[in-house]
């Protein structure tokens, strides 16, 4: 909280229910900055399995947040990604990302 608003806040996160939560709480705590979601957007990789009914409910309603949350849960539900552990992945920073 103490940085200046300008400076971006990443959060790399599992994708699933407990991902998105702590995504939202993350996002909802620091309402003065910009808060990205890092690496939770990628294809399943390894993983070949989808969110189950119960999660897809949830998500859904996730998605009708107006901010970052909102707009990754309904990515996770438009493109039918499913469960992954953010450990699968090879870790790179998300400046180099950001182009």
């Amino acid at each position: 909280r103490v940085l200046p608003n300008t400076c971006p806040c990443f959060h790399w996160g599992d994708r699933d229910i407990g991902g998105i939560r702590i995504f939202s709480h993350v996002e909802k705590s620091l309402p003065t900055h910009q808060v990205l979601h890092h690496l939770m957007q990628v294809q399943n990789g390894a993983s070949n399995k989808k969110f189950d009914d119960s999660a897809v409910k949830q998500l859904k309603k996730y998605a009708t947040q107006k901010n970052e949350t909102g707009v990754l849960s309904q990515y996770w539900i438009r493109n039918e990604l499913g469960p992954l552990e953010q450990e699968i992945l090879d870790p790179c920073s998300p400046v180099i990302n950001l182009g």
